[in-house]
């Protein structure tokens, strides 16, 4: 352990470091660096994300480093229901990490199912929890292990983690307002084709603008890809998808379908994520990743090389998500996601 002098320099070079990754995993891998040497991890941490909703962790989304992921994979699925920090963590100290040794006793804690049968194949002996939470949200827990019998983690450890805890958190859900844009519950929504025609447009794009579609809607898509637009009807923020495939009508009888975009006006400031969309759904996290690839206008060969798995592998997902979602095209797929809201051939 190093001398509580050094801590205060030791906390801002972790806090600094979480808030410039940009995924998981790379939050996960600063983390376990920047803790190893003073609270002596073994090489086993885990993010464990939990649905607030169901009152469950979450086998998608979970990230372990460095081992095998079938370690939390068997928690999560067996381990998690013998498990006492799974119910009470969030439940009596949803702020406050938390050791095993606080819930039980060393000679019951060393005697358990979850210390023969789990910990043994880590290997780790001593577990402390470190819960996420954030502005009232739950986000999830990550885990700290320790190989060494003799030596528990320590009240100081315990606290320095929950004082960290919360940036940990809110660096997570900056990573999600990345990677899943907020979106408010009821936008406006405009498809056009390629030469600025609109083919759809719902009630709400209606009410927006009574009295048709400004100029700029269909002409070239601004260089910056949100902006704020001030109406009567308030503030809205801009987002442009494009979009590679378009049904008949936009490409007219007898032609193969044309390139056009959407075009979302958001309430401004935004309420709902659009991960929690997602999620509403039932699609993956894998799902899901796709999808907002999709969004952004990408490629089934583009997403394959993105997200590095196999162009096939892609198709099969697409395909999947299409007969999960009852659509049947990339623009219904947007509309679907944005607004849950049926597509018009006929406006």
């Amino acid at each position: 352990m190093k001398d509580v002098d050094e801590y205060p320099r030791f906390l801002l070079d972790l806090i600094n470091n979480v808030y410039e990754v940009t995924g998981r995993q790379e939050l996960l891998t600063v983390i376990y660096r920047n803790l190893k040497e003073p609270f002596e991890l073994s090489p086993s941490i885990a993010l464990i994300p939990f649905d607030e909703k169901k009152g469950v962790y979450q086998l998608e989304g979970h990230a372990l480093l460095p081992g095998p992921a079938r370690w939390i994979e068997e928690w999560l699925l067996y381990y998690s229901k013998l498990d006492p920090l799974a119910t009470l963590v969030f439940k009596t100290f949803p702020y406050k990490a938390l050791r095993y040794s606080d819930v039980l006793s060393r000679e019951d804690h060393f005697s358990s199912r979850l210390c023969k049968e789990f910990l043994a194949q880590i290997p780790a002996s001593w577990v402390m929890t470190i819960p996420l939470a954030c502005y009232g949200n739950k986000i999830g827990v990550i885990w700290l292990t320790r190989e060494s019998r003799e030596k528990d983690f320590g009240d100081w450890e315990c606290a320095l983690a929950t004082m960290v805890a919360h940036h940990f958190a809110i660096a997570l859900m900056v990573q999600d307002w990345r990677t899943h844009p907020p979106l408010e519950q009821n936008p406006g929504i405009l498809v056009i084709n390629e030469r600025g025609h609109t083919i759809y447009r719902n009630e709400e794009m209606e009410k927006i603008f009574p009295g048709g579609m400004p100029d700029w809607i269909g002409g070239e898509t601004p260089s910056q890809s949100l902006q704020l637009l001030h109406t009567e009807r308030g503030t809205f923020r801009t987002r442009f998808f494009p979009v590679r495939s378009l049904p008949g009508p936009s490409a007219g009888e007898g032609k193969s379908p044309g390139k056009g975009r959407v075009v979302i006006l958001e309430p401004y400031p935004p309420k709902v994520l659009l991960c929690q969309k997602m999620k509403e759904l039932a699609l993956s996290r894998r799902q899901s990743e796709i999808v907002l690839e999709i969004m952004r206008g990408r490629t089934n060969k583009e997403i394959s090389e993105k997200l590095l798995v196999s162009l096939q592998t892609v198709k099969d997902h697409i395909h999947d998500i299409f007969r999960l979602l009852n659509i049947r095209n990339r623009s219904e797929l947007i509309l679907k996601v944005m607004g849950d809201l049926p597509f018009s051939e006929n406006p």
